[in-house]
């Protein structure tokens, strides 16, 4: 029977992600997962559970080495989520380069850690903790955060997530465009009749604000064991834009593959590629 909590058809060896634009923190999200807009908090991908929601690591079985980068944006990472493990744990570090609004160059770093352990039958719980060093105009500042998830599988078809990132309030001396805000999201992954599973996420903008709030969701084939086919939708409130993304994943017995690509429908110019490859062992 198909569970709709993994999109992972091998275990993972190595994720390379080629970006034509990146953002980091709760925001960033692999191949699979941005072309369906983003949406997986209640999904399984192995190089996502450091950023959307650390409870999924109970479900994520295998050891996986992941690395991530772009033009401004380097990222590489280790999981060990084997059944021997007494408590599965992902570790993380990312450097992003890029300007603020100010035409101001920004450098960002930062290590995180992620554990998850089941509360009850089908409920985990995961914690991801953040240490996270700024620095703009040669000046660095540091912060510590932590993101909360809960995983809930009420149905091999069904699974229910809730996050909370950056649950610690920021610092007053940290520049306003360089705190981690509080944020919460929910999210819904399903399966239909084994051909097609459904994904739906809501992420609120900073300090919890759900009255603009990000929506994102979409939809991804099952009928074939080697293709997927993915579609999906975005509609950022606060930053009046629109998105459309797609994507096609290949499945072997040995690696799969995917590829994405969103591109904006209203608002900001957007435009961001990127593929994945995963490669078992």
């Amino acid at each position: 029977m198909l569970n709709p909590l993994s999109s992972l058809k091998h275990p993972v060896l190595l994720c390379l992600y080629f970006i034509s634009s990146w953002s980091y923190a709760q925001t960033y999200s692999s191949a699979s997962s941005g072309a369906v807009a983003g949406a997986g908090r209640a999904a399984v991908e192995a190089s996502d559970v450091n950023y959307l929601n650390p409870a999924a690591l109970v479900h994520a079985k295998g050891r996986y080495i992941y690395s991530s980068w772009s033009r401004e944006d380097l990222s590489v990472g280790l999981s060990e989520t084997g059944r021997d493990v007494v408590l599965p744990a992902s570790f993380s570090y990312f450097v992003s380069n890029s300007k603020n609004n100010s035409d101001q160059d920004v450098q960002v770093q930062e290590f995180r850690l992620s554990v998850a352990d089941f509360i009850f039958d089908r409920l985990a719980i995961g914690l991801t903790g953040n240490d996270n060093t700024s620095k703009i105009n040669g000046v660095k500042y540091n912060q510590t955060n932590a993101n909360i998830g809960l995983f809930f599988t009420p149905t091999d078809r069904l699974g229910v997530a809730w996050v909370f990132y950056n649950t610690f309030e920021p610092r007053s001396n940290i520049p306003e465009d360089l705190r981690l805000r509080p944020q919460m999201a929910f999210g819904v992954n399903t399966i239909y009749q084994n051909i097609l599973r459904a994904r739906f996420d809501v992420l609120s903008s900073a300090d919890n604000n759900f009255g603009k709030a990000i929506y994102m969701g979409g939809f991804e084939t099952l009928w074939n064991e080697w293709m997927t086919l993915r579609l999906g939708y975005k509609n950022d409130i606060k930053a009046e834009q629109e998105l459309f993304t797609q994507g096609l994943g290949f499945n072997g017995p040995v690696f799969a593959m995917n590829y994405s690509h969103q591109g904006n429908i209203k608002g900001k110019d957007f435009d961001r590629h990127s593929i994945d490859l995963l490669i078992s062992f």
